[in-house]
């Protein structure tokens, strides 16, 4: 998945000290009771104190979605606050 490889070098970049990683998930593990297919999730994992977050796809891409512009505002030198 690309976007794990932009969103651990956007990190890298603004030294923000997290990682992000594939994860396959099993239906079962998060609480379906019914067979399914195995589903992609993203794990982020905090370097500093070692939390864990695992995330659906959906939640992942919007976090990279406001990585990348904290990073625009970061190359153009701007400051960047957090949408509400």
């Amino acid at each position: 998945m690309p976007a794990v490889e932009e969103a651990n070098s956007i990190s890298e970049e603004l030294d923000k000290r997290v990682k992000f990683e594939i994860l396959l998930v099993a239906p079962e593990v998060i609480g379906s009771q019914r067979k399914g297919k195995t589903q992609i999730h993203v794990k982020m994992k905090n370097l500093e104190n070692g939390t864990e977050f695992v995330w659906p796809q959906e939640k992942f891409r919007d976090r990279l979605y406001l990585m990348k512009e904290m990073y625009e505002h970061y190359e153009d030198e701007d400051e960047w606050q957090r949408p509400e």
